[in-house]
């Protein structure tokens, strides 16, 4: 599918006229222009909507991890991975779901101690 729209705008007033497939089809031809990072994070968003809405879990994580690779602070990245293990438990991959569980409160718990140290050492 040819993508001419560069902007977020553009692929979003497009992409509102297409039903759930053909949606899915364009998002996944914007992913792999040359867009900037808001607009990438637009079509991963929309797209792993779009997949776990057709119960297509599997490929709605494959987008949340695209999203986690270029959201920038750390607060937005534990918010795709709470929505990653959500979707890990509604595929069935319990397990997974598990471990990323386990990461992601680990993480947790190393940033909130970063944030006693820093305090600490500031007073």
């Amino acid at each position: 599918m040819q993508v001419l729209e560069r902007t977020k705008e553009q692929i979003q007033t497009k992409s509102e006229r297409m039903n759930d497939f053909l949606r899915m089809e364009y998002l996944e031809a914007c992913t792999k222009q040359n867009i900037d990072i808001s607009t990438m994070k637009y079509c991963s968003n929309e797209l792993s909507k779009l997949y776990e809405k057709n119960h297509m879990y599997s490929e709605a994580i494959k987008y949340l991890n695209k999203l986690k690779e270029i959201s920038p602070s750390q607060k937005e990245r534990n918010q795709v991975y709470k929505k990653e293990v959500e979707l890990l438990i509604k595929g069935g991959f319990y397990e997974k779901a598990e471990a990323m569980y386990n990461s992601l409160f680990k993480s947790l718990a190393e940033e909130k101690y970063k944030l006693i140290r820093f305090a600490h050492n500031y007073n």
